[in-house]
């Protein structure tokens, strides 16, 4: 899947998709991404409209607590469909950014 970022020159795009809540949260393995030990890693998760034109949605993932020795992840996506619930969110997450056999949804 091919899924674009937003450029981070997008400031005003960038900052009302931090605004957005999360709706809900996930622990990840990203133990091959981080060079940390086996502990998860807790995301909160979010997803709404983007308002970009040819990727109108987007779904956020970013740390809940980040360790002082890295800095924090924090991965906003673009989809070209529609992100009309938690489902579609995680099957996004799963295609770009984690596997889904690598996190747990707790909340």
């Amino acid at each position: 899947m091919n899924v674009p970022n937003l450029r981070n020159s997008d400031t005003a795009g960038l900052a009302a998709i931090r605004r957005w809540q999360p709706c809900a949260i996930i622990a990840a393995d990203m133990a091959a991404t981080t060079g940390d030990s086996v502990q998860p890693i807790y995301f909160n998760i979010s997803y709404g409209l983007a308002a970009q034109a040819h990727y109108p949605w987007a779904a956020r993932m970013w740390e809940l607590k980040t360790p002082p020795k890295r800095p924090a992840i924090d991965k906003i996506v673009l989809s070209a469909e529609a992100l009309t619930c938690l489902q579609d969110v995680l099957d996004l997450l799963e295609a770009t950014l984690i596997p889904s056999t690598d996190y747990v949804l707790i909340q």
